[in-house]
């Protein structure tokens, strides 16, 4: 009887490959320790990501950054590298004592409220009713309170890993506006906004931006289920916003508990393109051409809410080193 030839080269084999007790040996004869894979080395963007120096309280008119002084929130003393907007807020936390309080050191008008504790969770506290003598009508400009930071334009280029995380606990949102609210004019919106810029010489959207979003808390709708796209005629740029259910993992935000929101920046950069591709937008851009210049994240109430939110641990992580 003939029997295939594989099926019986490795009875044949097996002798050769066996030492004196049995025991499978490396072709140096010797056991050779396995190297281990080298860890992918990580570098913090945010150069001050516990707020520890304080913030820049800015101006309340918008459309140019004019710092009014500074509000310190812990024991740094250096410039802080985070700005306080309160745009178009006739309430100003300029020349409000610090005090401490449950959240920490803490600034308050009685309207709006700012602090930050020893653990780095700050806490932003907005009651727009009191910014708005009637129910805001459509074309008014309207409340915010954020924290911005910049980057001074980090390239995307040679990057394989950038993450954004961070901890959000939502602790009031209330409609204040009864019978006159609206959903197609009012609401209350906790937002998180990256800037991405377009920077290629040699591109023909050469400086032009694209704001990239994630919806942490939207009165109407709650998480947003699927990606949107819309133009904000304020700043002339489109706004890719992300699916915040899948960010934050479907979470319940309106449970009092922390959650957190994390989200692979180079993806929804590439898909955020796709999508502006789309709409005649950036048609010739590649990733190498965009870096990231600055983000955003707070309330924006277009209309009479009160709204509080906590935020821990911002951290945005790339595996290319920032100079």
């Amino acid at each position: 009887m003939k029997y295939p030839v594989l099926a019986i080269m490795p009875l044949l084999l097996l002798p050769l490959a066996l030492g004196c007790g049995g025991k499978v040996q490396p072709a140096g004869g010797k056991d050779e320790p396995q190297e281990k894979p080298a860890e992918t080395v990580l570098y913090e963007c945010f150069s001050d990501p516990k707020m520890e120096n304080g913030v820049w309280l800015l101006s309340p008119k918008e459309g140019k950054r004019v710092p009014v002084e500074v509000l310190r929130l812990g024991k740094g003393t250096a410039d802080p590298s985070w700005d306080l907007c309160q745009w178009n807020n006739s309430h100003s936390l300029a020349g409000c004592e610090a005090a401490v309080t449950q959240y920490g050191t803490t600034y308050s008008n009685g309207v709006h409220t700012f602090a930050r504790n020893d653990d780095g969770e700050f806490t932003m506290i907005l009651d727009s009713s009191q910014e708005y003598d009637s129910p805001r009508k459509d074309g008014q400009p309207w409340c915010h309170l954020l924290v911005q930071s910049s980057f001074n334009r980090i390239p995307l280029k040679g990057m394989k890993t950038l993450e954004l995380t961070f901890d959000e606990r939502l602790l009031k949102v209330e409609n204040l506006m009864g019978a006159d609210f609206n959903p197609s004019l009012h609401t209350a919106q906790a937002l998180f906004y990256f800037s991405i810029a377009d920077v290629s010489a040699s591109s023909a959207w050469r400086n032009k931006s694209i704001w990239l979003g994630v919806s942490a808390w939207d009165y109407r709708s709650g998480l947003t289920k699927e990606p949107q796209v819309s133009f904000d005629k304020g700043t002339a740029t489109y706004i890719y916003q992300m699916a915040s259910e899948r960010t934050f993992s479907g979470a319940d935000l309106q449970d009092g508990r922390w959650h957190t929101c994390k989200v692979n920046v180079l993806k929804a950069v590439k898909d955020a393109v796709s999508a502006l591709k789309d709409k005649g937008e950036f048609t010739d851009a590649t990733m190498d051409d965009f870096c990231l210049s600055e983000m955003n994240f707070g309330w924006e109430m277009p209309g009479s809410f009160y709204g509080a939110l906590q935020v821990r641990d911002f951290s945005l992580k790339t595996d290319k080193k920032i100079k």
